[in-house]
């Protein structure tokens, strides 16, 4: 009986204490999509990495500059072309979907991401496809 009663004493502090773990995670952990200024970006950004399975292909984000506007709009624009799109957060802020269109480039872009971090200077997303990586980073400007 005494085996019985420290067991079940055992197993649920066990138990209580595995059920706290994610109390203590900060707020601006990778994942969660916060930032300091609210969950939507603001001001210009400029793709630092884009990898497409196999390869890099930052190169052909260059010239772009990308504005995240508070209605959901993406506006995508170089020197001489402004295209326009969308971006929503899933009601989890684990997601991040564009959607925009024009050029090849932009319309690789258009995805469901993997919100990694998101914070006032920079937002990194990934694909959730685990057979290839594919990587978005892009800094404030």
């Amino acid at each position: 009986m005494k085996k019985l009663i420290f067991f079940a004493f055992t197993f649920s502090f066990l138990f209580a204490a595995c059920g706290n773990l994610d109390d203590d995670a900060s707020p601006s952990s990778p994942g969660n999509g916060n930032n300091s200024s609210g969950n939507s970006p603001s001001g210009s950004w400029k793709v630092t990495r884009f990898w497409d399975k196999d390869k890099d292909e930052t190169s052909k984000f260059s010239s772009h500059s990308f504005e995240f506007q508070s209605d959901g709009t993406l506006v995508a624009s170089t020197s001489t072309d402004t295209y326009n799109g969308t971006w929503s957060k899933n009601s989890s802020g684990s997601k991040l979907t564009l959607t925009i269109t024009g050029t090849d480039a932009l319309d690789e872009m258009t995805d469901d991401w993997l919100l990694d971090e998101m914070t006032d200077s920079s937002i990194k997303l990934r694909d959730d496809n685990d057979e290839h990586l594919e990587e978005l980073f892009l800094e404030k400007q």
